[in-house]
């Protein structure tokens, strides 16, 4: 974006008549600064205080004993890192998921075995050649 950005504010008044992607340009634009305002989610992290811990299984466990049907609210009020298992809602899923995160927990490595947030989906590796090769067998890049 920046440098498209860029090699547009050195065109001509002319040139800049005859781009015809300007407005995708600007629509990227809009669509990158609001992803980088947004707020980033620590999955886990239900009192948003920058840990996950027993503190958050506690709150998420508070939250739903005061959660109401009717309304769709609680009485306990909950940061988006409740959502533990990231799948949009909050329930004992992310209570359950947060207690495997915390037995698996390595306080050596800061990290856990159990990954929190919505289930990663796997990448295909890339063609750096851009060619197809002839035989598939030859496709190292598969």
């Amino acid at each position: 974006l920046v440098t498209a950005e860029a090699a547009y504010a050195l065109l001509s008044e002319a040139e800049k008549a005859a781009v015809t992607n300007y407005a995708t340009l600007t629509a990227a634009r809009a669509a990158y600064d609001a992803l980088a305002a947004a707020p980033q989610i620590v999955y886990g992290d239900a009192n948003c205080d920058g840990e996950i811990n027993m503190k958050d299984i506690i709150l998420v466990r508070r939250y739903l004993a005061n959660y109401d049907e009717e309304t769709g609210t609680s009485t306990i009020e909950i940061g988006a890192g409740a959502d533990a298992n990231g799948d949009g809602v909050i329930t004992m899923k992310d209570i359950v998921i947060l207690r495997k995160y915390l037995a698996n927990y390595d306080e050596e490595t800061g990290t856990s075995t159990v990954v929190l947030g919505p289930p990663q989906t796997e990448t295909i590796p890339s063609n750096p050649s851009g060619e197809l090769p002839v035989d598939p067998s030859q496709a190292e890049w598969l």
